[in-house]
């Protein structure tokens, strides 16, 4: 009941307090920094511009003010020497108790207040785009629980030190590895701003916020313990530390409650379930298993998109050679545990190897006698990401949104001989807005659940490499000169899908490229199906091509150094299916530092040659080449590429800005402006065509793909020098 009393009092002096209000009030300034200068999403989207940069922006600047406050108001006594009376009046217990409870109330009054005043300007930012669940997770998961690990954290030092001045640098050294790159790939340390490089617009940033929200329970779980073992260090009857401390040990239920609490972070850090253990280059291959042939496969598979776990039963059937018994191994998500195996409807016995390899781990089982043998594994977990790309968070995932199951993150590998007539199916249960995409194979739609999920049916085709995607797809198709063309899109794209002309400027593309280069060659069937994923990137595979969401985003439509407008950048970006996909580049000098020579050059070359084509010469050289030339001539001016010596001692976060708007301009318009210089020496630009749909067709029909510098060169019978701009 005193407590309580004494908490009412507290709050309502800490909420009349100036010092509270000029605090609180700076922190819901600190996320304006996040508008300007401090980045801490690399990749730009609407999301991580508006949402992502202000949230951890405001995040460091609120740690720091309220570690102040906390810092001056545990001090107030002391350093007013009005202990001894304080200490007659209610225990230091009681009283520091309250201290930490009213500004963790101030902490979370400060924070809600945060979210609210920048929601509606955040609306207006994104547009259509916006998304209620990443803006108030990123506040409510990453924001404002910093506050209170910012006040946990300077209470812990202060009662044990007693010293603010110690107790701030003990709380910096505690700071400074959340910016050091050695701390990225230990997610669950960095308590001040948590990993991400990019924030999603389309599709979830579940993987982020769920990092995060894991991040902040260790943390709380690791700091309350800690705080309480602090308050045993409270100085009692005038006495030193180690005297207090004695004293203060006789309350045997503040370390009870301690011990629990520190044994619940430490749990937490162990059987962390989202990064794998693999940190090692060295390939582990995955084991066949000779003398067996798969029949055929069939996977039931139920992903949870809440949690993220995918739960699933495979079946396999095999045929073996020797019907004796024998051991076997296959391959699964490192995240999954088996939780049984049987062959011929009995169990059998089974071991995780926990060789983490990558993404994938090997399980190693006893096959009983026979020869012919059917498997059935049950299984379940998260799929989790390799520790070496923690940084970037970029995996495979289960969310409400998007879902992305490769290999093993689908089902089970067994690495065997597959019979030539090996039927590999699987049924797989998506939330009713989910439309399901394989790399290969036919999908259909078996029946609506009265959970208002959908059972699909997929059949892979006897094709090993499995991926299944699933989203809230639009589905676009087009014919062009005998290729069929499926384009599927996250729902939230179509505004700038339909402003920019998908379906037309798909088929403008295909029809041009195909018609000058030749049909892409990694098609299946004359058939290509490109697919929006939630990644950064893009790759290709048999009969499929995947591109990151930002590729197509409104504002990466804008850039006038890939195309004059929003359509001829999206006609860039379909042209790289030719040149980055069909063709991949690579320097043949220089190394990593040859900036210039990447699929960039080829594909605005591209663009510029059917904008020409479409619009004129006259069109092409404004919106085109004389754009080239301006941002080169830019580019010359520049006092930190005319005097090198100067970047090398900015910091990084600026110096590799620079670097990167200079290796813009190599790759987008130095290199077509030497494409261009070449097409002039050798007789045109139509002999320039015939050479790029020579070097196509001889490359992508190669099983190494990779065009040279000097394979370019040696096919215009030109040299480096040759192609000098002045």
């Amino acid at each position: 009941m005193n407590f309580l009393y004494f908490l009412r009092l507290e709050i309502k002096r800490c909420f009349l307090s100036p010092a509270t209000w000029v605090v609180a009030m700076l922190t819901i300034c600190a996320p304006l920094a996040g508008y300007w200068f401090y980045k801490a999403v690399v990749f730009a989207s609407r999301a991580g511009t508006y949402i992502a940069n202000p949230v951890m922006a405001g995040s460091i600047g609120g740690v720091i003010l309220f570690s102040l406050l906390t810092l001056y108001e545990l001090s107030r006594i002391q350093e007013n020497k009005i202990n001894a009376i304080t200490d007659s009046i209610v225990s230091p217990f009681t009283l520091n108790a309250v201290k930490i409870t009213s500004l963790l109330t101030a902490a979370t009054v400060t924070g809600i207040l945060t979210t609210l005043v920048y929601l509606p300007y955040t609306i207006y930012k994104t547009d259509y785009l916006f998304d209620a669940g990443t803006y108030f997770g990123s506040f409510l998961i990453i924001f404002l629980p910093a506050l209170w690990i910012a006040c946990l954290f300077s209470a812990v030092f202060y009662q044990i030190t007693e010293r603010t001045d110690l107790s701030f640098i003990l709380l910096a050294a505690c700071a400074a590895p959340c910016f050091g790159k050695f701390m990225a790939p230990e997610f669950i340390l960095r308590w001040i701003n948590p990993i991400t490089i990019y924030f999603n617009d389309i599709f979830s940033n579940s993987n982020v916020l769920r990092l995060a929200a894991y991040n902040r329970i260790f943390w709380l779980l690791l700091l309350t313990g800690t705080l309480l073992l602090s308050f045993l260090c409270l100085r009692r009857y005038g006495k030193g530390l180690t005297d207090s401390f004695i004293i203060n040990i006789r309350y045997w239920r503040i370390p009870l409650i301690s011990s629990l609490l520190l044994a619940s972070g430490l749990c937490i850090y162990i059987f962390q379930p989202f990064v794998n253990h693999s940190g090692s280059d060295t390939e582990v291959r995955r084991a066949k298993n000779e003398g067996i042939t798969i029949l055929s496969t069939y996977t039931y598979a139920k992903p949870n998109p809440i949690t993220g776990i995918q739960y699933g039963k495979t079946t396999i059937k095999l045929a073996r050679k020797s019907s004796e018994p024998r051991t076997c191994k296959f391959s699964i998500d490192c995240g999954y545990k088996v939780s049984s195996i049987t062959a011929d409807g009995k169990s059998i016995s089974f071991a995780d190897l926990n060789d983490d390899y990558i993404l994938w781990k090997q399980i190693s089982l006893a096959l009983p006698r026979g020869k012919f043998t059917e498997l059935v594994i049950t299984y379940s977990g998260y799929p989790q990401i390799w520790k070496k790309s923690m940084p970037n968070i970029l995996a495979n995932e289960i969310n409400n949104r998007f879902i992305q199951l490769p290999g093993g993150s689908f089902s089970p590998i067994f690495n065997a001989d597959k019979d030539k007539k090996i039927s590999q199916t699987a049924d797989i249960v998506l939330p009713g807005h989910m439309i399901p995409v394989t790399t290969t194979g036919d999908v259909k739609l078996l029946q609506s659940n009265k959970d208002s999920t959908k059972t699909w049916h997929l059949d892979f085709k006897s094709h090993d490499r499995i991926r299944v995607y699933a989203a809230d797809y639009l589905h676009q198709k087009i014919n062009s000169r005998g290729m069929s063309v499926e384009f599927y899109y996250g729902r939230r794209s179509k505004p700038v899908m339909d402003k920019y002309r998908l379906a037309e400027t798909l088929k403008e593309v295909f029809d041009y490229c195909s018609k000058q280069y030749g049909p892409i060659e990694y098609t299946k069937n004359n058939t290509l199906i490109l697919l929006q994923e939630s990644s950064l990137g893009g790759g290709a595979d048999k009969g499929i091509s995947f591109f990151g969401e930002i590729t197509f985003s409104e504002d990466s439509l804008k850039d006038p150094k890939r195309g004059a407008s929003g359509m001829e950048v999206m006609a860039h970006e379909i042209a790289h299916q030719w040149w980055g996909l069909g063709v991949v580049f690579e320097g043949a000098y220089g190394g990593s530092n040859n900036y210039e020579w990447t699929s960039e050059g080829f594909t605005v070359f591209t663009t510029y040659r059917m904008m020409k084509e479409k619009f004129g010469a006259d069109y092409a050289k404004k919106y085109y080449i004389d754009v080239w030339k301006k941002e080169l001539k830019n580019r010359n001016r520049d006092f930190y590429y005319r005097r090198p010596e100067y970047l090398d001692i900015l910091p990084e976060r600026f110096s590799s800005k620079i670097k990167s708007q200079s290796w813009g301009v190599d790759e987008y318009c130095v290199m077509p402006l030497k494409i261009l210089k070449a097409a002039e020496l050798i007789g045109g630009e139509d002999k320039m065509d015939g050479i790029m749909a020579k070097l196509y067709q001889m490359k992508a029909n190669q099983e190494d793909s990779f065009l040279s510098y000097d394979e370019f060169l040696s096919a215009c019978h030109l040299t480096d020098k040759d192609l000098e701009l002045k």
